[in-house]
C-alpha cells in the first residue's frame, strides 16, 4: 500500500557504495538506491565481511510433538513457554492445529560454515537433549511427528547489532539476532528505517552499536 516492492526468491550477491548511494547486485540484476538496509541473517557475515563481526551460524532443529487429547491450545489462551534448565534452555508454542505442539532447544546447535549447505534432514543426535526435556517437563505430549531446521546467527554475547556502517553512512545494518530477533521486529524495523533515512533514531539502541559491542567483546 505504501509503494514497496517485494522480490522474493532473489539472491543478493554483493553490494557496493556508489557516490553517496549504493548498488546491489542480485540474481535478478542490479539495483541502485540512495539508502540500503542490510539484514541478511546467516549471510550477514558474507555481505558485511569488511566489518569482521564475529558471527557464528548455528543449525537449530524444532520439533512438533503429538498433543492428544489437545491440552495446550492457542484457542484456550495458552501462552508460549520458556524453560531455563541446568542442561539448557527450551521453548515452545501453544498448539495451532489442535494436534501438535512445536518446541525446540534455544541453546546448543551445530556450527554451520556455509548457510546454503545446511543439512535439513534430521540427525540421530538432534533429539538427544530435547527428548528428556519433553519427558520431564511436558509429559502429556506424545510422539514426535516432524521437524524443521532453521539457522541462528549469533554474536559472542547474544546481543543484536543495529547501526550504520562506519565507512558508508548511507548503509544501515541489522545482524546477529541470535535466534530471538523476531520478537522485536516492530521496534527494530523502526530503528533501522530511522537510521537509513535520518542517520539517528529515538529508539534506545546505543548499546547495540558496533562500537559498544566491540567494547563488550574485548573486555
Amino acid at each position: 500500500r505504501h509503494g514497496a516492492e517485494i522480490r522474493d526468491r532473489t539472491s543478493v550477491l554483493n553490494w557496493k557504495p556508489v557516490g553517496q548511494g549504493v548498488e546491489v547486485e542480485t540474481s535478478a540484476g542490479l539495483h541502485r538506491a540512495d539508502r540500503l538496509i542490510i539484514t541478511a541473517g546467516p549471510w550477514a557475515g558474507t555481505l558485511l565481511a569488511d566489518l569482521r563481526i564475529p558471527l557464528v551460524v548455528k543449525r537449530k532443529v524444532a520439533f512438533w510433538f503429538d498433543s492428544h487429547p489437545a491440552r495446550y491450545l492457542l484457542a484456550d489462551r495458552k501462552p508460549t513457554f520458556f524453560f531455563d534448565r541446568p542442561e539448557g534452555e527450551f521453548y515452545g508454542f501453544p498448539s495451532l492445529d489442535a494436534a501438535t505442539v512445536k518446541l525446540a532447544e534455544h541453546t546448543g546447535g551445530l556450527e554451520v560454515p556455509r548457510p546454503e549447505s545446511v543439512l535439513r534432514d534430521e540427525l540421530p543426535d538432534d533429539l538427544r537433549r530435547v527428548a528428556p526435556f519433553v519427558r520431564e517437563s511436558l509429559p502429556h505430549l506424545g510422539d514426535r511427528r516432524r521437524h524443521s531446521v532453521c539457522l541462528y546467527t549469533c554474536t559472542p554475547d547474544g546481543h543484536f547489532i543495529i547501526d550504520r556502517h562506519p565507512d558508508y553512512p548511507q548503509v544501515a545494518i541489522g545482524a546477529g539476532f541470535s535466534g530471538h530477533g523476531f520478537k522485536f521486529t516492530a521496534g527494530l524495523g523502526e530503528a533501522l528505517a530511522d537510521l537509513a533515512l535520518t542517520g539517528t533514531t529515538p529508539q534506545p539502541i546505543d548499546f547495540l552499536s558496533l562500537q559498544s559491542a566491540r567494547q563488550r567483546w574485548n573486555r
